[in-house]
Parts: C-alpha cells; sequence; structure tokens
C-alpha cells in the first residue's frame, strides 16, 4: 500500500490487504471510522505512522508474515487495547503507541 494511500478517508471501516507486503507511510492515518482489517497472507511491514488517529482499531492481531513495524504505527489510537504479535516480527520501533507524548500502559502487546 503507498504512502498515504487511504489518508483521511473518515468513513473508511474495514480493509482487506490480500496481497500487500507493506503498508506505506500515513496509508490509513485519520481513518477514523476504521475498526476492521484483514491482513491477508502476505504483509511484512507497517510503516511509520500507518494508522494514527485510527480510533476505533481495538483488538489486532498481526499476521505471522509482519517482520517489522515502525516507531508510531499505531499513534493516538486511543481504542487499541490489544495487539498480538506475528512470530516472524523482528523490529517493533521503539514508540509503536503514542498519544499527547505518553506510550499507551493498558496496550499489551501479545507474544
Amino acid at each position: 500500500m503507498p504512502d498515504y494511500c487511504f489518508y483521511y478517508i473518515r468513513t473508511l471501516k474495514s480493509v482487506t490487504l490480500s496481497n500487500a507486503k507493506e503498508i506505506g507511510e500515513r496509508a490509513f492515518s485519520y481513518c477514523i471510522a476504521l475498526d476492521q482489517i484483514d491482513w491477508g497472507g502476505s504483509l511484512e511491514r507497517i510503516a511509520v505512522r500507518a494508522f494514527t488517529n485510527c480510533y476505533k482499531l481495538d483488538n489486532l492481531v498481526l499476521p505471522d508474515t509482519v517482520i517489522s513495524v515502525e516507531n508510531y504505527a499505531f499513534q493516538r489510537c486511543d481504542g487499541l487495547t490489544r495487539l498480538t504479535l506475528g512470530k516472524s516480527l523482528l523490529k517493533f520501533g521503539d514508540v509503536p503507541f503514542e498519544s499527547d507524548g505518553k506510550t499507551f500502559g493498558s496496550v499489551q502487546p501479545v507474544l
């Protein structure tokens, strides 16, 4: 998915990433209605700020194909309470979750 491809589409509720290897920078930023993601079986990288301000995301399970989640990938995803990480993950950004300068203590990465 290219950088900014669905940027600020406020009515987007769900997305299917059939053959995407990468979610580009800010690809889904400000998609405030987004609450469902079908990751597909090819995703390897989630770029910087890919899902910034996607408030309705709550419980995400990353596929085993994901090897990299960049900084601020889920910045200000205030509804996110649980993130299950895949078995192939090699890089998990220093600050993948952040809101108003604070990291989310309530997000529970699950290995």
